[in-house]
């Protein structure tokens, strides 16, 4: 850490002028956090917009179909690693940067932990889960991975069930080993979002209360998402649906800080589209937004921007 360095910590108060009022269990956790970070200006920060520029001249494979090859070699290190641990430890993806950099409150910041990024979506996760998620009985999560999120609210709600959905053959034989070996009820099915699968085929019975959540897996749709968003407006035992994803329409291409992932999203083909489209719907009357929250982002992008939204019935 830089000698008089200015080292701040987003705590209680920051976290309900942000979320709202918290239960005990969030508090809980955002007490055990340690989520200090230090302040960044000068130097420092020409260094990040340097790097960051240089990264959108470089090449990048566009999100798509094609991307699927990508995600099931990421996922088939962790799934070697929990085949050889057994420990939930290893279920955290590898794409999440340890020490990196923070977009928080209009600027970057530098954590002091270098679990600060996994720590804060801990938080996050406890607040939605038991906000939203307490009255269902079925959890599926879209795009699940290695099933951290699925097993974090099994956690919470021993007595519910989770469904991980993913298109990755690793990702699905990570969710069915975590079940076999630490007897969770969780189950993993292969599903691709460009083509998913109907609703029945996962859930069978009609009255099942369903809450659907999606943590960074919609971005990969691009501006291919009508047939998942057709996907969640049509099951009636849906309750709620959760997105803590980038959320292209909330960015202000009039400031640098928001203009950089604007390009950094068109370059990747990231979701662009699909929360205005949901904006629509609740103008219309078709569904209710229950929320609309930008929390804090990894280097890149806001990741971490909450939507959560239920049908009108």
């Amino acid at each position: 850490m830089e000698e008089g360095a200015d080292v701040k910590s987003i705590g209680p108060s920051e976290f309900r002028r942000m979320l709202g009022e918290l239960d005990p269990v969030t508090l809980g956790k955002l007490l055990e956090a340690d989520l200090r970070y230090r302040t960044i200006s000068g130097a420092e920060r020409e260094s990040i917009l340097i790097r960051y520029i240089d990264t959108l001249l470089q090449p990048k494979t566009p999100s798509g179909k094609g991307y699927q090859t990508i995600w099931d070699r990421g996922w088939a290190e962790n799934l070697q690693e929990f085949e050889s641990s057994g420990s939930l430890k290893s279920l955290l993806p590898k794409f999440v940067r340890k020490g990196e950099y923070i977009r928080y409150e209009g600027g970057w910041i530098a954590p002091i932990s270098d679990d600060f990024e996994s720590t804060f979506v801990t938080v996050l996760r406890t607040h939605y889960f038991k906000k939203y998620f307490s009255s269902v009985d079925v959890l599926i999560e879209i795009g699940a991975g290695t099933g951290l999120n699925a097993v974090h609210f099994l956690e919470l709600f021993p007595n519910k069930k989770a469904v991980g959905l993913d298109w990755s053959d690793s990702a699905v034989e990570i969710l069915n080993k975590v079940r076999q070996r630490h007897n969770l009820p969780i189950a993993g099915i292969k599903f691709d979002m460009f083509e998913p699968i109907a609703f029945d085929e996962i859930i069978t019975k009609s009255d099942v209360r369903v809450g659907l959540l999606s943590i960074g897996a919609f971005e990969q749709l691009g501006t291919n998402y009508q047939k998942m968003l057709d996907w969640c407006l049509t099951p009636r035992q849906v309750e709620v649906v959760c997105h803590i994803e980038t959320n292209f329409e909330l960015y202000d291409s009039s400031c640098l800080f928001d203009f950089l992932p604007i390009r950094y999203i068109e370059k990747r083909n990231w979701l662009r589209g699909y929360f205005r489209e949901l904006s629509e719907l609740s103008n219309f009357g078709s569904i209710k937004i229950l929320e609309r929250v930008k929390t804090f982002g990894s280097f890149f992008h806001d990741g971490y921007t909450v939507t959560i939204w239920s049908r009108n019935i």
